[in-house]
């Protein structure tokens, strides 16, 4: 147990916190630290075993936070036309970086839609080994141009350095303070655009504290398979893992 004026860093960055999308950190004291915020599989993963504290009661561990949204950007400022999502993958037109999620959640995904996979049939497809096969061949063409982030300010620091010209960031990375900055030169929207709820929860070494409501959900989006996701995490994150350190 953490002393109470202990620093608490909860990086979900190791074991079950780990699975199944990128990290987040909420910093603070065990007498005050931030909620964490975290998607429907990592939700069930960490409550399961024990990782987060019980909110309302033994068994619920969460408070609903609102919908998140990963959104197709671009440098206009090199880029005047607003791309698809095969454009992602299209590099002798449209050289340069890509920027795309550090976890086999949402990318894998991604690289299917881009090769015209309906988005009806992405989970079905990712359902079967011929599927991630096909998902992990797309991500071995692109690997030379990829620029990876694993927290929504590191999205934003990538916009902000003019990192790359297409890429898939955090809606919340395109504040309204990046006006001023080179990340205001990024535009954003397509179809398809991918969605999660996510959930407020408290570590289980934390105190709780206080949790905000729903925000609304927006159109034209396409929405994340947390139960997929819930069940095919393990063995789909490995191998990401894995891909990534070859």
């Amino acid at each position: 147990m953490l002393h109470s004026q202990k620093k608490i860093i909860a990086c979900l960055i190791g074991g079950f916190l780990s699975l199944a999308s990128p990290s987040y950190c909420a910093v603070g004291t065990a007498e005050h630290t931030s909620p964490v915020l975290v998607d429907e599989t990592r939700l069930i993963l960490n409550c399961d075993h024990g990782k987060f504290q019980p909110l309302h009661s033994p068994t619920n561990c969460e408070q609903p936070a609102r919908y998140a949204e990963d959104i197709l950007v671009w440098d206009q400022a090199r880029l005047n036309t607003p791309p698809k999502w095969q454009d992602l993958w299209n590099v002798v037109q449209l050289p340069g970086k890509r920027a795309l999620p550090k976890s086999a959640r949402l990318t894998l995904e991604i690289a299917l839609l881009s090769d015209g996979v309906p988005p009806q049939r992405i989970y079905r497809t990712l359902a079967t080994s011929r599927g991630v096969a096909h998902a992990f061949h797309r991500l071995d063409q692109l690997r030379p141009y990829i620029v990876w982030w694993d927290t929504p300010s590191k999205a934003r620091d990538l916009m902000q350095k003019k990192a790359f010209l297409i890429g898939v960031t955090p809606r919340r990375s395109m504040v309204p303070s990046m006006k001023t900055s080179n990340a205001s030169l990024f535009m954003s929207g397509t179809a398809y655009t991918p969605y999660t709820a996510q959930f407020w929860t408290i570590l289980r070494e934390a105190n709780a504290a206080d949790v905000s409501p729903n925000t609304p959900i927006s159109d034209r989006m396409l929405e994340i398979d947390n139960h997929f996701w819930t069940v095919h995490a393990p063995v789909l994150e490995a191998r990401f893992a894995a891909w990534l350190r070859r």
